[in-house]
């Protein structure tokens, strides 16, 4: 299985109006998806600025509270999350909805099921282990049980438990911008 995930709308101001763009996007999933049997193009994801943390804290210092959502979608992102469906489906790849899966009305979830401390990110995208956990749940992205993420996991496992390889030294940081990467 291949995902390919992307910041569209961060390298490219105008990238759902991009013919250029687009094309190439077509283009890499056509060659994709001739050789390889699973391919996922998942959209856009919300993006917390200056960071969720910092607008959870902001939130919390006004009301006391922790949200259990933000509103932090703009009608852009949900546009290039229509064009990448769009061109999923033309390319015959499938497609996941990372804001469809996380926002609603009332805006985008800001942690995990299990607990409002679990953060879904830990800046202004990145997602947090659980976060990543969460989200590929959610999405029904069923990982075979040698993917990338077991791998990283063995390679680089947690420190609290004693499992991570002595001779890599992470960070939580490091180790969810690993995790947010599949």
């Amino acid at each position: 299985m291949t995902i390919l995930f992307g910041r569209w709308l961060l390298h490219i101001a105008d990238w759902k109006d991009d013919p250029k763009s687009q094309q190439q996007l077509r283009t890499t999933l056509r060659k994709l998806h001739q050789n390889v049997d699973a391919v996922v193009l998942v959209g856009w994801s919300p993006y917390w600025w200056p960071s969720l943390p910092d607008l959870v804290y902001k939130y919390w210092s006004k009301t006391h509270g922790l949200p259990d959502r933000l509103d932090v979608v703009s009608d852009e992102a949900r546009e290039t999350d229509a064009t990448l469906r769009e061109i999923a489906e033309s390319e015959g790849v499938r497609f996941v909805s990372i804001l469809d899966a996380l926002c609603n009305g009332e805006g985008c979830l800001t942690h995990t099921a299990a607990s409002r401390d679990q953060l879904l990110a830990f800046d202004y995208g990145h997602f947090t282990v659980e976060g990543a956990q969460y989200l590929v749940k959610t999405l029904g992205l069923d990982l075979p049980r040698d993917s990338g993420v077991n791998r990283i996991t063995r390679r680089f496992g947690d420190k609290a438990n004693g499992t991570a390889d002595p001779g890599v030294k992470l960070d939580a940081n490091c180790r969810a911008a690993l995790w947010s990467l599949l």
